[in-house]
């Protein structure tokens, strides 16, 4: 026997030993996806001037009919005028202040 034949021969056993040993590789586990993200929170409503701010406390005074309900809930807040009012606080202003019963 040649070496030529004997070469051959090798590989052709080592080819038919990779086929058959191809199907009992296992394939890889599928990678599972990433859970889908939250959606993102309701962004704070935006951030209004002094001026919007001031506009939108008379509104709210015109609808309740005296400003002392709107001083104290100023005062809870921490803030005496609406230019110190911080823009995180804005919101909770408005809300406090939406919250007041009207006079009439």
């Amino acid at each position: 026997m040649s070496l030529e034949n004997s070469l051959k021969r090798i590989a052709d056993s080592l080819e038919a030993l990779a086929a058959q040993r191809a199907p009992a590789v296992a394939a890889p586990p599928a990678v599972a996806a990433p859970p889908a993200a939250a959606p993102p929170a309701a962004a704070p409503p935006a951030a209004k001037t002094a001026e919007e701010m001031n506009t939108a406390l008379v509104a709210e005074f015109k609808r309740i009919g005296d400003r002392t309900p709107i001083d104290e809930a100023m005062a809870v807040v921490g803030v005496t005028s609406v230019t110190d009012l911080p823009a995180e606080k804005q919101h909770e202003l408005l809300t406090a202040v939406a919250a007041i019963p009207s006079k009439s």
